[in-house]
């Protein structure tokens, strides 16, 4: 085939292509008045083109750098499978609120502002082998059937039945067909102590009595429990002792340090964390002392001018958790309570759900590999959420992103195991 030159295909073109401009001055006509307009805008008016601008390019950095999708580890086969066909949310984008993207609006945003649903409680008093006593607040509700399965849910630390985020816990639970269940740790949620101990993270003898008294109570009913922070430790270090003997069918971990050490580094050397979450936290520890002065007093191990004067966690863990729980000192109490190693021992099906920007957990010490090895634990891991804050929507008073992922783990717990 001869080849056209280039003359030959101008001379075929249309003839307005090269003699008839009229649709130019058509198209100049019509876009004049817009130039005009944008440029009186950026001249006359450069508070509104700066604001524009700035909103523009605020969206395609939040577009580009901010939506993603959250990274799941861990459990191959079936329950991986199951889950990623059940809850669709692992698998969607999570647009966490565009205004409180940072690590510390968000969890800070999450506590102050969200709301509190009404909710009402049937209060159970526990009493424990040792002599001391703690509350089970039931949720009561006309959806609750005879045979609805256990929502057991443990607060962080200095949580409580209260709590907004606990509240929406509740609601996810009674809105899946479960009957809630918050377990109020020793000295929290307007309960006095009865004896010189609180709780820690390596201690599991409350949990053990409290599901022995759900079973007693609603004997062969499955209990699926929730744990947040502090409570996720503990719930996570009941189902790695227990192995395949546990008595919690299933459990889903919110914004769980699985390395003490980290985040005693992260909260206590880092200014804004421990001028807000720090002093916050002691300042919430240093009213359940002050409830209860005269019962940890009795305690052989606990000095109580020190008690008073407590400043930080790890000194609140040396002066009152370290000797009543049998430690010489916080850091033997820390290497203990690391939860890496105790992973691989977890035999029912564990969700953990975490952000890499959680400011009570370094990014650097999640233990991926731990959850690769055990077909039974997976992590889901998101970009944002900071300290179980996960907001979503423009005005996050409501239910939160982890609420949905909760609701979501509830319903595919129950076709899962038949419930």
């Amino acid at each position: 085939m001869s080849a056209v030159s280039d003359q030959a295909v101008w001379e075929n073109l249309p003839s307005f292509f090269l003699t008839d401009t009229q649709w130019l001055d058509q198209i100049y006509n019509r876009l004049n008045p817009v130039f005009q307009t944008l440029q009186d805008i950026v001249f006359k008016r450069p508070l509104i083109c700066a604001t524009v601008t700035i909103a523009f390019g605020y969206i395609v950095w939040y577009w580009v750098f901010i939506v993603r999708k959250p990274v799941v580890y861990g459990g191959s086969g079936r329950l991986r499978h199951h889950l990623l066909t059940h809850c669709p949310i692992f698998t969607d984008f999570y647009w966490p609120t565009c205004w409180a993207v940072n690590r510390h609006v968000s969890t800070i945003t999450r506590a102050a502002f969200q709301r509190q649903p009404d909710m009402k409680y049937e209060r159970q008093t526990l009493t424990l082998p040792d002599g001391g006593e703690l509350a089970l607040d039931w949720a009561v509700c006309e959806s609750i059937k005879p045979n609805s399965p256990i929502f057991l849910i443990l607060p962080g630390l200095t949580g409580n039945c209260y709590l907004n985020y606990i509240l929406h816990f509740v609601q996810d639970g009674l809105s899946k067909g479960y009957r809630p269940v918050v377990f109020n740790q020793r000295g929290t949620g307007g309960f006095p102590l009865k004896t010189p101990r609180l709780y820690s993270a390596t201690n599991t003898e409350d949990l053990e009595c409290v599901v022995e008294s759900i079973n007693s109570l609603y004997p062969g009913t499955p209990i699926l429990a929730t744990g947040v922070s502090l409570g996720g430790i503990i719930l996570t270090r009941y189902l790695s002792r227990h192995g395949s003997h546990s008595k919690i069918s299933a459990a889903i971990t919110i914004s769980t340090p699985m390395e003490p050490f980290s985040s005693k580094k992260s909260l206590e050397t880092k200014w804004f964390n421990k001028r807000v979450y720090i002093d916050f936290l002691v300042q919430r520890l240093r009213v359940i002392i002050e409830d209860n002065v005269h019962v940890l007093e009795r305690h052989p191990s606990v000095d109580r001018g020190r008690m008073r004067r407590i400043s930080s966690l790890s000194e609140f863990d040396d002066v009152i958790t370290a000797p009543t729980f049998g430690y010489s000192s916080s850091t033997e109490y820390y290497a203990d309570a690391s939860l890496t190693k105790r992973l691989n021992d977890i035999k029912v099906p564990y969700l953990c759900l975490m952000s890499s920007d959680d400011p009570f957990a370094p990014l650097e010490h999640y233990p991926t590999t731990e959850f690769n090895s055990n077909s039974n634990t997976i992590l889901i891991l998101t970009k944002h959420g900071g300290h179980f804050g996960f907001l979503e929507g423009l005005y996050p008073r409501g239910s939160t992103w982890m609420n949905r992922v909760t609701q979501q783990y509830l319903d595919a717990m129950k076709i899962f195991m038949k419930i």
